[in-house]
């Protein structure tokens, strides 16, 4: 039977990158289960339609906080085009590995990210269009 949590998850976890609430961020996006726990808020900066910065705020496992860590890395530099297009499957794998049944928390670190680039302030920064092959 394979370990619940990869080395790089693990690690995500117990020192997850881009923790916190960001100041003065261009937008902000939420995600929960309806409500409830687990919630998850992304900070994102924005800068010629591409992302300089985020971070994020989760109540929610060890696998949640995880996955916002590895996400915050993932965007990072990238067009804001880019970042809509990321699939669970690329957010997983960026972990390592995630047992099925924990990866609705890459679903909803997602769901909170592209919440936060779907605010027109945002949207209107975007000056590229990159092809939308998501696998989710």
């Amino acid at each position: 039977m394979p370990a619940p949590y990869s080395e790089t998850l693990w690690d995500h976890f117990n020192s997850p990158r881009n923790a916190g609430r960001m100041p003065a961020p261009a937008t902000v996006g939420n995600a929960s289960l309806g409500g409830r726990a687990p919630h998850f808020t992304i900070y994102v900066k924005v800068d010629g339609g591409r992302v300089t910065k985020a971070s994020f705020q989760t109540t929610g496992c060890g696998y949640a906080i995880a996955a916002c860590s590895a996400l915050t890395e993932l965007v990072a530099g990238k067009m804001i085009a880019e970042c809509q297009a990321i699939s669970v499957p690329q957010l997983v794998r960026a972990l390592d590995g995630m047992p099925e049944h924990k990866r609705f928390c890459a679903r909803l670190a997602i769901d909170a990210l592209r919440d936060a680039l779907s605010k027109s302030d945002v949207k209107h920064e975007d000056v590229t269009q990159v092809p939308t092959n998501r696998e989710d």
